[in-house]
Parts: structure tokens; sequence; C-alpha cells
């Protein structure tokens, strides 16, 4: 096994989040600009809320979307400015703390099919694993034990 072994080792800790009163509009952007799938969202004290997938976001739009009809594009940007967070977001979120196992996270993503966890400590989100961080780490470990039995 390589030396990581808590989720603060392998966690992405410059984490974007929104607020619960920005607008599906915001929530699009922020996914255009970046190239992650999940954002955590924030009340007004800065603890996590609940969060917002893509695939959220894209249960949205009108069905005439892929067409690109002016009138499908018309709906979608009345609704995701009129849109909240708060009413668009999952918010039973399962959250991991930055000293628990790589282990737990696996058992809390892989089953559940999820695609993340927010990290939480004190309330406060300081961090995000997600499978691909896993899979990195779980590469890691297995090229570095392939190294030790050649």
């Amino acid at each position: 096994m390589i030396n990581q072994d808590y989720i603060k080792d392998i966690m992405t800790t410059e984490v974007i989040t929104l607020s619960t009163d920005d607008t599906m509009d915001k929530v699009k952007s922020t996914f255009q600009k970046n190239k992650f799938h999940n954002i955590p969202i924030v009340d007004a004290n800065g603890q996590l809320a609940g969060i917002i997938s893509k695939g959220d976001m894209y249960k949205l739009l009108d069905s005439a979307t892929m067409f690109e009809t002016r009138q499908a594009l018309f709906a979608n940007k009345k609704l995701f400015s009129s849109r909240l967070c708060e009413e668009v977001m999952t918010s039973k979120v399962i959250t991991i703390e930055p000293y628990d196992s790589i282990e737990k996270a696996t058992l809390l993503l892989v089953p559940n099919k999820f695609h993340c966890l927010p990290v939480v400590l004190n309330d406060k989100i300081v961090g995000i694993i997600t499978a691909n961080d896993l899979l990195k780490h779980y590469f890691k470990a297995a090229r570095m034990h392939a190294k030790l039995i050649v």
C-alpha cells in the first residue's frame, strides 16, 4: 500500500462552491468554465447545504434543446435564470472527513454509484474526493506493488 491512507492525501482542496441563492445560470456557466461534474452548494454560513451535478442541470433542459429551436433556447434561458440552486440541489448529501480512510470513501462511492463525496470538517467544506481520485490512488498503489514483486 502506498503512503496515502487518508482522504486528505488525495482530495481536491480547491473546491468551487455556489450559494443556495445562486441561479441555475451560474451553475451552467460554472460547469462550462470547469472540467468537473458536481458543484457543492453552501448556505449563507458557508456550510454544505447540497450538491448539484451536471445530470441535475441537464434534467432541467427543455426536451427540444437538442434541436436548438428558438423556443427551447428561450425556455431554457427563462428557466435557468429563475431557478435557484436550493430548488434543484440534492440536499441529503453523504460526506466524508479528511482523516477518514480511502477505503471508507471507496465503500461509499462504489456501491452507491456516487461520483464524488464532499469532504467536510467542522461543518465546512474543505475538499472533494471523486471516483477519479480513487482510481488514480489505486492505480498508483498497483504500480508500486508490481514493482515490489518484480
